[in-house]
């Protein structure tokens, strides 16, 4: 009987243990941990105690203390292990899995809005590319990002070591289909701009409207040309010199920092 007990015990613990895996996901490297230690969406954190930077290490012990926030040390083969690769820079944090905003919620967010600028991305494949443009959002106040269910990078620790802290600044929100997702904000008195390299216009000579959904595509293929068919306007990034083109970050860096000044 004793060993049935035990049994059921230990299978209650890995139930647990799942359950507490589903809600909690990873974060790492200095400045996201940093960051996210400020804004309150850490539960834990794990530092190697052989890390050479005293100056992070004194500011992480701060802010931790500082926040109640649990932190232990541990050798380097642990985070590695934890993070599935080595290049966690010697600290990751356990936070509450990423909670994404619902499309009518984000609808609803925008809808009495004189200005406000949306951004769409399709079928973007690099999670690195994912978080370093949500950080670009966040820094030029887009209204939210919308990305596809399926074929599309989603948020996971990458994206929240990419974004550099910025995670969760901006609402992300999942759709089934961007393109009725974008039909319904045009209903709703938004105008669509599609990035395309094969556009007439220029985007130094465009002026966004008020309240605009800029729609960019992945890194590989662009924007469908289903979407495209919907866009209003279609815009281009003039590229001179022996660059044949941008990286999809820096393109949308660009496109998102024109769009903040019409929508201002």
């Amino acid at each position: 009987m004793a060993n049935k007990n035990g049994k059921k015990q230990e299978r209650e613990k890995t139930r647990q243990h799942e359950k507490t895996s589903q809600r909690e996901e990873i974060i790492y490297g200095r400045h996201p941990v940093i960051e996210a230690l400020k804004r309150q969406i850490v539960k834990r954190v794990y530092f190697y105690d052989g890390i050479e930077q005293k100056s992070f290490l004194f500011e992480l012990r701060r802010v931790c203390d500082e926040k109640g926030i649990p932190l232990s040390a541990v050798d380097s083969e642990y985070l590695t292990s934890r993070l599935g690769r080595s290049n966690h820079q010697g600290v990751l944090a356990e936070v509450d899995r990423f909670e994404y905003t619902d499309f009518n919620s984000l609808v609803q967010l925008v809808k009495a809005r004189e200005s406000a600028c949306i951004l769409v991305l399709a079928h973007l494949e690099d999670p690195g590319n994912l978080g370093a443009i949500l950080r670009s959002a966040a820094a030029f106040g887009i209204a939210g990002v919308i990305i596809p269910k399926k074929r599309s990078a989603s948020v996971n620790a990458t994206v929240a070591k990419t974004s550099a802290g910025t995670l969760g600044l901006v609402p992300v929100t999942l759709v089934p289909s961007l393109r009725n997702a974008v039909n319904e904000l045009k209903e709703n008195d938004f105008w669509l701009v599609g990035s395309d390299s094969n556009a007439h216009t220029d985007i130094s000579g465009f002026e966004f409207p008020k309240r605009s959904v800029i729609i960019i595509g992945g890194e590989s293929k662009g924007v469908p040309p289903l979407l495209l068919k919907e866009c209003d306007y279609t815009i281009r990034i003039k590229i001179t010199g022996d660059v044949e083109s941008l990286n999809v970050s820096a393109a949308s860096a660009i496109l998102l920092h024109k769009a903040s000044e019409g929508s201002k």
